[in-house]
């Protein structure tokens, strides 16, 4: 099945069904909450993935810098009111470690930075997971390399000799995130011992030695798969602030949700280098006289979690409003498990981890995590939770499988 292998339709169903079993046998997707995906992968080279690494370093180099500004002068940050309750909360102790999930939009071939997701990052490992299974249906693509976003956090975590994790999460989750965090403490064993609590559980944590405790065991680290937006952190402040007290290293600080303000101009007015990359921004009284607001989108900037983010706005009357224009995507090829083929929207989601040094303001470490691709057939919106599909990537190794995009399209439209 590589492009100059044009499949019978027979085949095509058969490694459809091969697909879809080995994403159920492996949980990429919970078989009571099934995602569509595209058997039909998205190919980046060695030279894509430098471009996209450079451009990502790029910006968290910046944005932490933001960050650090904000934390050291309480009157630097947006007047927004998340804001105020995330500076309420202690100063971190030591290094920021975690994953920041990058939104992109791919247009005439080059990256538009959308959004940034700090806290309570999904498609960490399901997501990933579905690229894996597609090397194992598909023989040729054992050839490419699937980037793992928990293999970089427990890079991160093992640098700060950790043992033992506790992982904060939801009372009632769907399937699909509790597969995600169960699958994040299976590949953090055996160096690391993780443990999913819900929030019920919350306030069973004791504390020994400035450490969270729990049913025997001591944590000293804490992963926030929760805690994630104003509701959450509102409800559970005192709990928050004694967490962040504590000696445990928090992995995702909740504080790094300063910068998930949707209103990315302020990591271009600190990096001019970046304006390339983002998309134009407009304040609701500055739209120029020719553009009407029908044709750009509309967020709320301190709306998190997939929220805040309406198209074709009728009014801006909401506060904390902006207005950004409507990337028109390049669409992609897809060929699913559920059935559906056709040009599709679709993004670029980068999972990059990180190391910030707050007091010396220096990125100690920074890489690629992980990629995936989310599609849609019916319009501009990808969210997984809005009825959007994965299309695995995969990152070509020098020397090894060379298909290009165009190519596998050719290959699965004739069949």
């Amino acid at each position: 099945m590589t492009q100059t292998d044009a499949m019978e339709p027979a085949r095509l169903a058969e490694s459809i069904s091969a697909f879809d079993a080995k994403l159920r046998e492996t949980r990429a997707y919970a078989t009571e909450d099934p995602i569509d995906v595209s058997l039909l992968p998205q190919m980046l080279s060695q030279e894509e993935h430098a471009r996209t690494s450079h451009v990502c370093k790029s910006v968290i180099e910046t944005a932490f810098a933001v960050l650090a500004d904000y934390l050291s002068d309480r009157a630097r940050p947006p007047k927004l009111p998340f804001n105020d309750l995330l500076l309420s909360l202690p100063r971190p102790k030591r290094d920021l470690i975690g994953n920041v999930r990058m939104d992109f939009l791919p247009r005439d071939g080059k990256l538009s930075l959308i959004e940034l997701n700090f806290v309570n990052v999904s498609g960490i490992e399901y997501a990933t997971q579905a690229a894996s299974c597609l090397q194992k249906v598909v023989g040729e693509y054992a050839r490419c390399d699937v980037l793992r976003p928990v293999h970089a956090m427990k890079r991160r975590l093992l640098e700060d000799d950790v043992s033992s994790l506790l992982i904060l999460t939801k009372d009632n989750p769907n399937p699909n995130s509790k597969n995600d965090w169960e699958m994040i403490a299976e590949r953090l064993a055996p160096e690391i011992h993780a443990t999913a609590i819900p929030r019920a559980r919350y306030h069973d944590l004791r504390f020994r030695d400035r450490l969270p405790y729990l049913d025997g065991v001591v944590y000293d680290a804490v992963y926030l798969r929760t805690l994630d937006g104003p509701e959450t952190i509102g409800q559970d402040l005192l709990f928050c602030k004694r967490l962040l007290s504590s000696n445990a290293i928090i992995y995702d600080n909740p504080q790094t949700m300063l910068l998930e303000d949707k209103d990315l101009r302020v990591i271009s007015e600190r990096n001019s280098a970046l304006q390339e990359y983002l998309p134009k921004i407009y304040d609701p009284h500055a739209v120029p006289a020719v553009i009407d607001i029908k044709d750009l989108v509309l967020k709320v900037r301190d709306a998190h979690s997939g929220k805040g983010v309406f198209f074709n706005p009728e009014h801006v009357n909401i506060p904390g409003a902006i207005l950004q224009e409507k990337i028109l995507a390049d669409s992609r090829y897809v060929v699913t498990v559920q059935g559906n083929k056709g040009h599709a929207t679709a993004d670029l989601a980068v999972h990059c981890s990180y190391r910030y040094d707050l007091h010396r303001r220096t990125l100690k470490r920074f890489e690629i995590g992980g990629y995936f691709s989310r599609f849609s057939l019916t319009g501009p919106v990808v969210n997984l939770c809005q009825g959007g599909g994965i299309i695995p990537v995969l990152v070509q190794r020098d020397g090894g499988v060379q298909q290009d995009d165009e190519k596998l399209t050719e290959t699965y439209q004739g069949s």
